[in-house]
Parts: C-alpha cells; sequence; structure tokens
C-alpha cells in the first residue's frame, strides 16, 4: 500500500522536476528563438536595404523597411517574444519570493521591470534575476533602425497582473509604437493591447517555502480528492484501512505481520471464521450468516448483494457506528469507503481548488496571509514527520491556511497516520517518533474533503 503511494508521489514529483526543466528548456528555447527571429528580421531588413541602393523608387522601399519593423512589433511576432520574458520574470521573482515577497500594490511595474531590464527594482542595490530583457530586444532593433536614419519608440503602458484562474495568472499591457523616418519624413504608428496567461503548475509555493516547513511545486490534486461511499453493510465492528485481499481458503495462508496491515475479502463464512483473525479486519459479501462475525473480535463489515469482484483492489476503509458488532437498525451504520484520492492528495501534497475558503497564487506570492480568501483559492496539506511540523503542529489543522494558527483540527479514520486504531492513538507529544502525525482536519474543510462522511470518520 505505502509502495503504491510512494510511487504515485514519485511519479508527480518527477513529473514536477521533467515540469520545471522542461519550463528552464522552454524560457532557454524560447530566448534562443526570439534570437533567431531578430537575425531574420534583421537580414530581411538588410535585403530591403541592398534593394532600396538600386531601386528607382527609394520613397516606397523605405516604407517597406519601415513596415518591416512594424511587424517585428506585431501581436504575431511580439506576443511570443513577451511571453518568454514575462514568464522567466514571473518564474525567478516566485523563488527571489520566499525571502522577499514583493508588495502586492506594485507587482504588476515590478514584473515588467524585471522581465524588460532584468533587474529586481524594488529591492536595494537591484539584484540581477534575469541575465536579458525585452529592453536588448527594443534596443538592438532600435540600433539597426538608427543606421538606416529610421527612428522607433516604443512605449509601454496600462500594466496589470490578476490571477485569471486556480493556476493561471494573466498579465496585461498596452503599447505604442512609432517608426519615423528622419529621409522621407513618414510616420508610422500602431497601438494595441497585450494579454499573456501564465501558468503557475509546477512553480515553488512561496507561502510554505517562506514559513520554512518545506518546498513544494504547484501541482493540482488528480481525481476527486473527496471521500465516496462504495457500499452500506447490514453488519460489522470498529473500522480498519487496508488493502483487500480475496481469501476463499484458508490454506497456505502465512502468519506474517504483512497480513494484519491487510483487510480479508471473502464469500465463505468459514473461511471468515477459520482464518480472519490473521488479517487486520474482514469483509464478508453474497452471504447469508453474516451473524457469525461476531465471533471474531476485529473489525467487520458483512453486505449481502455485493460480490467479490465489486470490492476494489485499492485500499479502502470500512467502518461501523460501534466497536461491538452491531446489526443494521434505525441507528446503525456499516459503511465502506473510498478515501484513496483524498491520502494520494495529503501524501503527495497536491494542491486543490478551495474557492472562497483559501489564497490565491498571488496572495502566496506577495505574503497577503492573512488575507481575503479568494475565489480562486487553492490550498494543499502539510503533514509529515520533520521536527518543524512537530513542533509546530500540535492538534491544529494540516490545511496549510491554519497549519500555524490556533485552528484546531480533528483526527478522521482512514486518513493518513489513522489507518488502524493503534497507529491512530500514537502519542503527537512524542517527539523521537517517526511516525506521521494524524492528519487533522477543522470542521470546516473535514466538510469539504468528507462531505456526508465526516461525522462517521470522526476518531
Amino acid at each position: 500500500m505505502k509502495t503504491g503511494i510512494k510511487q504515485k508521489c514519485n511519479a508527480l514529483i518527477q513529473d514536477s522536476i521533467k515540469l520545471s526543466k522542461s519550463k528552464k528548456g522552454f524560457i532557454f528555447t524560447i530566448l534562443t528563438l526570439v534570437i533567431i527571429v531578430f537575425m531574420i528580421i534583421e537580414l530581411n531588413i538588410y535585403l530591403r536595404t541592398y534593394e532600396l541602393k538600386l531601386a528607382k523608387e527609394p520613397d516606397s522601399l523605405r516604407l517597406q523597411v519601415m513596415q518591416d519593423f512594424m511587424r517585428a512589433y506585431s501581436p504575431s511576432k511580439f506576443n511570443d517574444t513577451a511571453y518568454s520574458y514575462i514568464y522567466s520574470a514571473l518564474y525567478k521573482l516566485n523563488n527571489d519570493s520566499v525571502k522577499n515577497p514583493p508588495n502586492s500594490s506594485t507587482l504588476a511595474d515590478l514584473v515588467w521591470n524585471i522581465s524588460y531590464t532584468g533587474k529586481r527594482t524594488d529591492l536595494a542595490g537591484q539584484p540581477v534575476l534575469l541575465s536579458s530583457g525585452l529592453m536588448s530586444y527594443d534596443s538592438n532593433l532600435s540600433a539597426l533602425a538608427k543606421s538606416m536614419g529610421i527612428e522607433i519608440t516604443t512605449l509601454y503602458y496600462n500594466k496589470s497582473i490578476s490571477q485569471a484562474d486556480y493556476w493561471t495568472v494573466q498579465y496585461n499591457f498596452s503599447m505604442n509604437v512609432s517608426i519615423y523616418d528622419t529621409i522621407s519624413h513618414a510616420r508610422v504608428n500602431s497601438s494595441f493591447p497585450i494579454s499573456l496567461n501564465i501558468s503557475i503548475i509546477g512553480f515553488e509555493d512561496p507561502w510554505l517555502a517562506r514559513m520554512n516547513f518545506t518546498n513544494r511545486s504547484i501541482i493540482p490534486a488528480s481525481g476527486d480528492p473527496k471521500a465516496k461511499l462504495i457500499a452500506t453493510g447490514q453488519a460489522g465492528r470498529g473500522w480498519f484501512y487496508g488493502q483487500p485481499v480475496v481469501v476463499t481458503s484458508c490454506d497456505n495462508i502465512g502468519f506474517g505481520t504483512e497480513n494484519k496491515t491487510r483487510i480479508m475479502v471473502t464469500d465463505n463464512d468459514d473461511v471468515a471464521l477459520g482464518c480472519g483473525t490473521l488479517f487486520g479486519a474482514v469483509i464478508l459479501v453474497q452471504n447469508a450468516h453474516y451473524n457469525r462475525l461476531s465471533d471474531i473480535d476485529i473489525p467487520s463489515f458483512a453486505n449481502t448483494s455485493i460480490t467479490l469482484q465489486d470490492v476494489p483492489s485499492e485500499s479502502i476503509l470500512i467502518v461501523s457506528d460501534s466497536d461491538s458488532y452491531t446489526e443494521t437498525g434505525s441507528s446503525n451504520y456499516h459503511y465502506m469507503i473510498n478515501v484513496t484520492d483524498l491520502r494520494n492528495m495529503i501524501e503527495c501534497g497536491t494542491y486543490v481548488k478551495r474557492p472562497n475558503n483559501n489564497y490565491d497564487y498571488l496572495s502566496r506570492l506577495t505574503n497577503r496571509i492573512p488575507g481575503t480568501l479568494s475565489e480562486y483559492g487553492i490550498e494543499t496539506f502539510v503533514s509529515g514527520t520533520s521536527e518543524k511540523i512537530k513542533q509546530v503542529m500540535g492538534d491544529k489543522s494540516f490545511i496549510d491556511r491554519y497549519f500555524n494558527t490556533s485552528q484546531p483540527g480533528d483526527v478522521y479514520k482512514g486518513l493518513p497516520g489513522c489507518s488502524q486504531l493503534l497507529i491512530c492513538n500514537y502519542d503527537i507529544n512524542n517527539p523521537g517518533s517517526n511516525v506521521p502525525y494524524p492528519t487533522r482536519l477543522d470542521p470546516n474543510s473535514a466538510r469539504f474533503y468528507l462531505e456526508w462522511l465526516n461525522d462517521s470518520m470522526r476518531k
């Protein structure tokens, strides 16, 4: 079970690493393409210039050269160039913001300054974050034009940055380009807005890194990380989380401790009684003699309508309303629950959408926490065995918005650190243990992730 989760987490981590490398490679590739495009433009302009010397209508050809320069700033060509620099600026600022969070009110101008000059202009000494910026693009074109008696003037204004959705930041600005021929006195002007959508997937979460808890990339959770009811039963006792194992005979069943972390699944009541106690729990299906489960003192679950094939192969949680064997009555419940996606999210540290209940990426970047909860709020769980977490977490909620506050959290059956009664009773004040603390959820988060099952799953 743990191996499977580790493999999934490792796959996500590797994807994140590949994404980070691909982003850096993407930046390098784009900047290389910018240089190549510039060289093509330069060659094209020189060819035009050569034609100009031979032509009978120099004014007409000079206008064509001016139009070639204007095309270098057209949205179809300039947007990709601007995107590469602004993406690079935000990526570098994100990493640098862990120690020096930017001011939210001047963020749009700061991102532009980094993308244009390469420097972080809001800090003393203006440290360099990019080796080159859009200014080099402008200056190279301007120098080439000047050698031909043409002047280029660019103006960038109306800069803004906003959260477009949970995983995307939108950067907007307008630009005006004026090209003037000092020989023919012809002038060409163009103004237009530019809107760029920047993905923040794979960016390090500056909020968690700033708290010195963990370096975590923002990766959306796969699947729907909420507890899902698989089936209700007629009888059962207690609770247990583990890997289901179909058993049709007690022959050749080992006595190792590994089976005590698993759930026997059988349709034979004699098998359940004969060797069920070798496992951590028992599920009996398609069998009317489920009352016999009362003779074995381990967690159990009985359902007469589902088959062996209906029980998932992945780990599941069984939970009843009592530690004593009971059959379904007016108030009794017996549930089989899937918490795989939620556990994967917690263990792998992925992120989920939490509109109006947590902070968006830009709030995390600028350290506006606590602050206004966003319609594009995202969140992850902070859990594990590190001493920093042990010192601070205590009985607080493991949701990242609450982990360093006084928001209390309850322990829930089936979540990491609470798969069995013994593990769930782990002494949270024991500083020497390498066992993760039982994951805790505040009431609001419990209703979100566990929905109507939250009362049944509370320890």
